[in-house]
């Protein structure tokens, strides 16, 4: 069994933060996606790597807000 062609989970994270300029939890993610949060925390680490998103803590600082680059 091998995936299907498409869209990965990764560019499909990275598109909706895009569209979110003011920010996005993975909370929001992860609802949006249908993705567990496993799932999206390797997503965002990779994109951060690759220096596409970037974050910054709540004004609460609870939660980490990503943002696109």
């Amino acid at each position: 069994m091998t995936a299907a062609p498409g869209i990965s989970t990764t560019d499909k994270v990275l598109e909706l933060i895009n569209n979110h300029p003011k920010g996005i939890t993975i909370k929001a993610i992860c609802d949006r996606l249908n993705r567990s949060v496993s799932m999206v925390q390797i997503c965002l680490k990779q994109l951060i790597a690759q220096r596409k998103i970037r974050t910054r803590l709540s004004a609460n600082r609870m939660h980490l807000i990503y943002y696109p680059i």
